[in-house]
């Protein structure tokens, strides 16, 4: 059930204004967990609507899946997990998606947060 709640997060904040950035630096203080050390910021998106932000920061790194997963399942600090194939989804106050794709000889991790936004 949580898998379905990130996909239906996102679809909810719709496209009121959506920004690209390529040269992003990575914020762990928003996303709750750090960069995994090592990886590439490739970008970000960054998509706003009446009271939400949903936030996609995309890394790119040479690390094996395994210890990309063990890091950020550890980092999570034993919150709230669900694994199914190559997604994670942890429960940090609000949903963070954790995606990890294997892209021949890199891992593409791509980290998402939905965060309300100050009124």
């Amino acid at each position: 059930m949580r898998l379905l709640l990130v996909p239906l997060m996102l679809l909810s904040v719709g496209c009121s204004d959506v920004k690209v950035v390529k040269d992003a630096v990575y914020d762990p203080d928003l996303m709750g967990v750090p960069a995994l050390p090592g990886a590439k910021v490739k970008g970000a998106i960054v998509t706003e609507s009446e009271g939400n932000r949903v936030v996609t920061y995309v890394l790119i790194t040479g690390a094996p899946y395994d210890s990309v997963v063990s890091f950020y399942l550890r980092e999570a600090d034993g919150t709230d997990s669900v694994a199914a194939g190559q997604l994670y989804t942890i429960r940090r106050g609000t949903e963070l998606l954790i995606q990890i794709k294997e892209e021949g000889d890199h891992r593409e991790i791509n980290i998402t947060r939905a965060v309300p936004l100050s009124r």
